[in-house]
């Protein structure tokens, strides 16, 4: 798109031509026909070698760029992420005195 394909730009011509073999991987992992780890096995096996592993790669690419433009370009959304991220953070932390008050740590 913006230059050769490699480690910057996606190669949107590998997804092109393993384009029916990603829809039939999709298809059966949707109809239970195969696993979802069997699937990423079998992909892993020759991971560097195989094209289809390569395509679903490329895919997750374009699908993070994606959201990471949407993020960008959404205050709301941006919001919501922060607010909920915080949320997060603010339950997490437990301090030693809590773990050692609980029996569960050492106090230094």
């Amino acid at each position: 798109m913006f230059g050769e394909p490699g480690k910057h730009v996606i190669d949107f011509d590998l997804i092109e031509s393993q384009f029916r073999h990603l829809m039939r991987v999709a298809v059966s992992v949707r109809e239970g026909t195969i696993s979802s780890s069997t699937l990423l096995k079998r992909l892993r096996s020759g991971s560097r070698k195989n094209a289809t592993y390569a395509a679903f790669r490329e895919v997750g690419r374009v699908i993070r760029t994606v959201q990471l433009l949407r993020y960008l370009s959404d205050a709301p959304l941006r919001r919501r992420v922060t607010a909920a991220t915080n949320k997060d953070v603010d339950f997490t932390p437990l301090r030693e005195q809590d773990l050692t008050a609980a029996g569960l740590g050492q106090a230094a």
